[in-house]
């Protein structure tokens, strides 16, 4: 079977469809409560003052400052190069994962 569209003009409507479901879940998955916030590590990515920005609606602001994180970031690495001294983690270190390790 084949089904034809009718012919005429349409209302104009937004869509209410998945769409719409989809974008306000994600919207909350990023809401931050109190309760929330008592058991997020301070390098949760959604405590970034960019990401925090681009969320509200606040484009130029939220580019600007992710700019401005990442230059940092460039600045730090290229004065350790030049200084011959190695990036050491604060929140993490590396090590070998038992769990997945083959035998």
């Amino acid at each position: 079977f084949f089904f034809q569209a009718e012919d005429g003009i349409r209302d104009f409507c937004l869509s209410r469809g998945l769409g719409d479901v989809y974008k306000r879940q994600t919207l909350q998955l990023n809401y931050l409560n109190n309760k929330i916030l008592e058991d997020v590590p301070a390098t949760d990515s959604r405590l970034r003052p960019d990401q925090l920005a681009l969320e509200i609606g606040y484009i130029e602001l939220g580019v600007a400052e992710k700019k401005r994180l990442e230059e940092k970031q460039r600045a730090v690495r290229k004065s350790l190069e030049e200084s011959n001294q190695l990036y050491e983690p604060k929140w993490f270190k590396q090590q070998t994962c038992l769990l997945y390790t083959s035998p």
